[in-house]
């Protein structure tokens, strides 16, 4: 199938081609996505808001942890992919598949069995959120099995047409449910439909994608030795981007809670303009390493675009945050503040997480040495210094900021050498 095979480039047109048509693709989607949320805030309330928030976060959280099986995917993907093997793709997704779905029904049921002390700590009066955050993040786990394949093979457009219909079925799922009851279950069980569709999109993709391929042999202890080091990567990094929600809501007032919930999803514009570049990181640098072509031009250019656009929204974030958060009702007026803070927050985490991401690409997971501390520092310091919202953004800034130096060390002391274990011998 000669769709499958893939001749990464690594010059700027090639990467500025790719990167146009995620943007555009990520661009629709987060406008469905922030019009849902905005609706969800204005119809909510602070208070309901908070816990919306919460269980979302909540999700992401552990949807992020668990990123790796997503991650191994695509890495190896690709690596099939560009030597000519979808029938190694096949046999990759079908055998982690099966596993991810029983684990995934075994996560979810120790979840429920501990419901009484997560809905405690997050000061959650009511169960069901919580159980619905349950099914999303398990719907989560199967979606990305396909999302993880159409990234490895670079199919952009088919990436986008999956998260499109995902975003586009919550956002008109999400209208009805909420103009019919205004609770926080009827807007999450828009998330659990959306998803639901999104998988059946996945299904009929890979259908197509090996169409025609039998099954071939791989070696599954090459895929072991890369999802260990990068289940903790994925941890870190989860831990990294929603504690800070989560201690808000289990220290603060459920008002407050519900004003930093409403910044919190608005910063997450950046996790949305870092999306192309996550998305398009892995499998060309995994594509290029297993080929034994150098990797550090690609992956400079790619964090450069992804700075050039972010630093244009936090700039729109300095000016206009006031004016953007007319979008909610003027309870939320006191979050604008936190906007411009927030978003430098996910500018700087962002960067770590490119730097990890190219480093797992190449196998090489010594910014863990890193990555782990920052992220020990931020919950020891959070756990001390929380007075104030402001402070909480302030604490999360400065130990992110300081994780970034370091993984700058890393990456230009690793990320330069030339490749030595591409992915497609080990995996033989």
């Amino acid at each position: 199938m000669a769709r499958t095979r893939i001749d990464p480039g690594s010059n700027m047109q090639t990467i500025t081609r790719s990167t146009v048509v995620l943007m555009s693709g990520t661009g629709a989607t987060a406008a469905f996505g922030l019009a849902y949320i905005v609706f969800a805030a204005r119809v909510l309330g602070p208070d309901r808001y908070a816990v919306f928030s919460t269980a979302v976060s909540l999700v992401m959280m552990c949807q992020l942890a668990l990123g790796p099986i997503n991650e191994t995917i695509t890495r190896f993907s690709a690596a099939y992919a560009s030597e000519g093997h979808p029938g190694k793709v096949k046999t990759l997704v079908l055998e982690i598949g099966k596993r991810v779905a029983l684990f995934g029904l075994v996560f979810v049921g120790l979840a429920t069995l501990l419901i009484k002390p997560i809905a405690t700590f997050l000061r959650v009066d009511e169960f069901a959120p919580l159980l619905l955050a349950y099914v999303m993040l398990y719907l989560t786990m199967l979606v990305g099995l396909g999302r993880g394949v159409l990234r490895g093979v670079q199919w952009f457009g088919a990436y986008n047409v999956n998260t499109l219909a995902d975003s586009i079925s919550r956002f008109l799922i999400g209208l009805v449910l909420l103009g019919w009851s205004a609770s926080v279950s009827a807007g999450l069980v828009a998330y659990v439909a959306a998803l639901a569709v999104a998988l059946s999109v996945s299904y009929l993709q890979l259908r197509h994608l090996w169409r025609g391929h039998a099954r071939q042999e791989l070696d599954g202890s090459a895929v072991r030795r890369f999802a260990i080091p990068i289940f903790a990567t994925m941890a870190v990094y989860a831990s990294f981007h929603n504690f800070d929600m989560l201690l808000v809501k289990h220290f603060f007032s459920a008002t407050d809670a519900g004003i930093y919930g409403a910044a919190f999803n608005l910063a997450r514009v950046m996790a949305i303009i870092m999306t192309p570049f996550s998305t398009l990181l892995v499998p060309l640098l995994t594509a290029l390493h297993t080929q034994g072509r150098p990797i550090w031009g690609s992956f400079l250019r790619v964090a450069t675009f992804f700075v050039l656009i972010a630093l244009c929204v936090i700039a729109l974030f300095g000016l206009f945050s006031p004016q953007i958060f007319k979008l909610f009702t003027p309870q939320y007026a006191s979050g604008a503040t936190l906007l411009l803070p927030l978003a430098l927050v996910r500018l700087v985490g962002f960067l770590s997480f490119l730097i990890a991401m190219a480093g797992a690409a190449v196998h090489r997971f010594t910014f863990l040495y890193a990555f782990v501390p920052g992220l020990i520092v931020q919950i020891i310091f959070l756990a001390i210094w929380h007075d104030s919202l402001a402070t909480v953004v302030n604490v999360t800034l400065a130990a992110q900021g300081a994780t970034l130096v370091a993984m700058v060390f890393f990456a230009v002391g690793i990320l330069r050498r030339s490749p030595d274990d591409a992915v497609g011998h080990s995996a033989r």
